[in-house]
């Protein structure tokens, strides 16, 4: 939502994702796939993604690529204010009745804490748990080879 939200606060038709979205459909298309992709470990996200298929096909057919960006940024920005306020009514009433800092910090619970089969602790199924952002700062990385010793150009007796 960051780079949404400066485009909107600022009206930055320039930015680099605005020219992306005049210039074809992939952003619409990538919401979509991603959250069908997940259906079947979370089978709660069919009708997210149906919701947003059925907003995107309506922008595809009717909106000229021109307003892409503004048509884009609603629904995403409609879909983000949703699921947070779905995630704060979710708990506790302390949250719930507390304040914009009190609901930002139990929001962190829900970003921190999720289930992601390259990042599930148990080896033989897949669980929630805390390093659910892990698989996103550490895919590709391998460990180093330990260091091999300085090799010496002189002989030993």
């Amino acid at each position: 939502m960051p780079h949404l939200r400066h485009i909107m606060e600022n009206n930055d038709l320039g930015h680099p994702l605005c020219a992306n979205l005049r210039n074809g459909t992939w952003a619409l298309d990538y919401v979509v796939n991603r959250l069908e992709k997940q259906v079947d470990t979370f089978p709660a996200l069919a009708s997210a993604a149906a919701w947003f298929r059925k907003r995107f096909d309506l922008i595809r057919a009717h909106v000229p690529p021109f307003l892409r960006p503004k048509y884009f940024a609603f629904v995403i920005n409609v879909a983000f204010k949703a699921a947070r306020d779905q995630a704060v009514d979710q708990c506790a009433p302390l949250v719930r009745q507390g304040t914009s800092f009190v609901h930002q910090l139990a929001l962190v619970s829900v970003q921190m804490y999720g289930q992601v089969s390259s990042a599930s602790l148990d080896a033989k199924k897949t669980v929630p748990s805390l390093a659910a952002g892990l698989p996103h700062f550490t895919t590709g990385v391998r460990p180093r080879p330990p260091p091999s010793p300085p090799s010496s150009s002189k002989s030993r007796p």
